[in-house]
């Protein structure tokens, strides 16, 4: 747990980790959950407590100044990992500590969490 809280405090830094620890670190009510797939992905599964922001919306970095704290960490996840890799850079070049989940949703899914 130190170190996970260690880790959280350093901003604008990426660690990809796999489904395991993803679920470990949104375990934490500090994290903020993002699900960076369409509206229409979403809507058809996601990972409970996640807020849905469309990386391909109108306006992504609009989005995110809007619904999320920059204090506090982010964990997010695409469907196979590109997308979400993608919004981690971007999150992280806001300021964000980002966690991303490693493989996406359908891996997440695979591996019945």
């Amino acid at each position: 747990m130190l170190l996970f809280m260690t880790a959280c405090s350093n901003k604008g830094e990426v660690n990809t980790i796999p489904v395991d620890e993803f679920a470990v670190v949104i375990t934490n009510p500090d994290v903020q959950l993002v699900d960076v797939r369409s509206a229409e992905e979403y809507a058809k599964g996601n990972i409970d407590g996640s807020v849905n922001i469309s990386l391909k919306g109108e306006n992504f970095s609009g989005e995110i100044g809007r619904q999320l704290d920059t204090e506090r960490p982010v964990a997010v996840y695409c469907n196979g990992g590109r997308e979400s890799a993608e919004a981690a850079e971007i999150l992280s070049s806001m300021g964000f500590k980002v966690f991303e989940l490693e493989k996406g949703y359908k891996n997440w899914i695979k591996e019945n969490k």
